[in-house]
């Protein structure tokens, strides 16, 4: 059976997903590959009978030798099997054989991809699998939340806001900025004053270019971007973060319920009525066309982003 879990509802509901260490096979996906650092983790402090393995690592034989045969020394080592999307057919095979006996241990296959492989698992009902999905952009104070409970941190209302509107809402970057005040502030709450004095903006100005984005400022805004000497990952990231922009000025209820407005929910709220639906559709589409053109580092991008400017310009 399938479920889906944002990484900290699937942390918080571990008692009811891997139960023991005789729980059969158990699949698991994670978009975000370093949560599976955090998966493994869990798994030792509750477990101390698995032994961590590399797919490529597994011969043809592995199934048979390890899970199959009685050992001499009575062998009950259950296993967390990384980066399965790279197993061989063989021993894919031998491990979904319904005459493979798991009764007495587990064995946990962690993707880093969802492939044909994984998308194949989840259709079998009699195989425990989870998806650890993407939150949605309403939820990035989940996601901070959750980071800081890993490095033991406390942050002021104020600071958490100020790192949701200078940060990118990503794993990697909440990541990055809680190791540095787990340096400086492991035991007192830290306040916005404090963060402004430790965060460097990042040397591309996200916030910047989805203000004149989304005010429909389209001259300034591609003139920027080509003036701007950005790598094809700062353009990926920049286009990743434009479309997670104009989705929240597509959808602004989340901003209504909250007891506190930033000075960015309050620039979102004023772009959202200048923007039609199918407009928005459409500049969506083009943002993640060109997120994809980056991310494959293909040249031809710089061509559509002039292609846009001039268009701008008339």
């Amino acid at each position: 059976m399938h479920s889906k879990y944002k990484i900290w509802d699937f942390i918080k509901q571990n008692e009811n997903t891997i139960t023991s260490s005789s729980d059969g096979l158990v699949c698991i996906y994670s978009y975000e590959p370093l949560f599976n650092r955090i998966l493994i983790e869990n798994i030792y402090q509750k477990f101390d009978n698995y032994k961590s393995l590399r797919a490529k690592e597994l011969g043809p034989t592995w199934v048979e030798d390890n899970l199959n045969s009685l050992s001499l020394f009575g062998n009950t080592e259950s296993y967390i099997i990384n980066q399965a999307e790279d197993l061989s057919e063989d021993v894919k095979e031998s491990l979904f054989s319904p005459s493979l006996d798991l009764s007495d241990r587990s064995v946990i296959l962690i993707f880093n991809k969802s492939d044909k492989a994984f998308q194949k698992i989840i259709k079998d009902k009699d195989i425990k699998s989870y998806s650890i999905v993407e939150h949605p952009f309403w939820e990035a104070d989940k996601l901070l939340d959750f980071v800081l409970s890993k490095f033991h941190l406390r942050l002021s209302y104020e600071a958490k806001e100020y790192v949701l509107e200078v940060v990118n809402n990503s794993y990697i970057d909440f990541l990055n900025l809680s190791s540095k005040l787990e340096l400086s502030f492991k035991d007192s709450e830290v306040s916005k004053a404090m963060l402004e004095d430790l965060i460097v903006k990042n040397r591309v100005d996200n916030f910047e270019f989805a203000r004149l984005f989304g005010y429909k400022n389209s001259k300034a805004f591609y003139k920027k971007i080509i003036d701007t000497p950005l790598s094809f990952d700062e353009m990926r990231a920049l286009f990743y973060f434009l479309q997670t922009h104009m989705l929240k000025v597509a959808s602004t209820d989340h901003i209504y319920k909250k007891a506190k407005q930033t000075k960015y929910d309050k620039q979102i709220l004023e772009q959202s009525k200048i923007w039609k639906s199918h407009e928005l559709d459409l500049c969506i589409t083009f943002l993640k066309k060109l997120e994809f053109m980056a991310k494959l580092k293909n040249p031809l991008i710089l061509n559509d982003l002039k292609s846009s400017r001039l268009r701008s310009l008339l």
